[in-house]
């Protein structure tokens, strides 16, 4: 489904993990910790979906908190929890937020909870993600706003989820092997500066994976398309809140045994956000259709 066969160089090796830390500075992630310890049998997990802004609100903060204009510009696609991740940092933070989406009949449910929690939408008709990632880049800059790169790809994002990801692992051993799901590597690379003598193991649930992208990560694809649910996720849910097409499809192949990782306490898998639907809003009080080349 997904190509995996990339080099596996870390594009965030160009500072070890003390600069990361010192990058971050003085930053303290003050959510409470995801972490919840597992015994001989069940692997240890990383658990952000009862902080329904995910992984990305935790380790945006201290982007956010050094932006110094008053409006923050995102391009959100019809399924990801950056948006929603931002939409809690610019309340937290009393900026404004425009989030460019692809346009289309029905917003999606994720579209339909950021507008829902605040973020101003702009809706364009585009053939591929890269345009509407120039329109947002455009926008950005005629409007002296704060770009934020696609998946929040930031160095000051990864500073503070080294930082966040050590402070809270306090003294405790390190783990010997790490599971996630994989989209744009900002996680995997991240906690492989983290913890640096932990193995790796990703699925890719998302798109193909390019150079630098994957670092030290043994890769492999999921079955399905990004859109699509796991195939157990129903079944899988009754056991954790995880998203359905994304997170979900990792504990679904580490239950499957598909995973080379052993299921103990020394392996961490990282579940980023739970599902998430909007809570009133609904799809026909947005007009999210747009023709080609029209702006409003």
């Amino acid at each position: 489904m997904f190509e995996t066969e990339t080099d596996r160089t870390n594009k965030y090796d160009d500072r070890s993990r003390e600069e990361w830390l010192a990058l971050a500075g003085d930053w303290v992630d003050r959510l409470p910790s995801g972490l919840q310890p597992g015994d001989e049998s069940t692997s240890s997990l990383w658990d952000d979906a009862p902080f329904e802004s995910g992984t990305k609100g935790r380790w945006g903060d201290l982007l956010m908190s050094q932006v110094t204009t008053d409006e923050v510009v995102y391009v959100q696609p019809r399924v990801g929890w950056a948006g929603i991740s931002l939409c809690e940092l610019a309340v937290r933070y009393g900026k404004k937020l425009t989030l460019f989406m692809p346009a289309s009949r029905e917003a999606s449910a994720h579209q339909l909870v950021c507008i829902e929690r605040g973020a101003q939408p702009v809706f364009r008709r585009i053939a591929a993600m890269p345009v509407l990632n120039k329109y947002a880049r455009d926008y950005a800059a005629a409007a002296g706003a704060t770009f934020v790169p696609f998946g929040l790809d930031h160095p000051m994002v990864v500073a503070a989820g080294v930082a966040s990801t050590l402070q809270h692992w306090g003294d405790r051993p390190h783990p010997t092997d790490v599971v996630t799901v994989v989209s744009t590597g900002v996680l995997t690379r991240t906690l492989q500066i983290a913890f640096p003598n932990a193995r790796f193991h990703g699925v890719a649930v998302a798109r193909n994976m390019k150079d630098g992208e994957c670092g030290r990560a043994a890769m492999q694809s999921y079955h399905r398309a990004f859109l699509q649910n796991a195939s157990r996720a129903r079944e899988l849910s009754q056991y954790i809140d995880s998203a359905w097409n994304y997170d979900m499809k990792g504990f679904e192949y580490m239950a499957e045994g598909r995973i080379d990782a052993p299921r103990c306490e020394s392996t961490l898998v990282w579940n980023v956000a739970g599902e998430i639907k909007p809570q009133a809003l609904t799809a026909a009080e947005v007009d999210s259709d747009r023709e080609w080349g029209e702006v409003r």
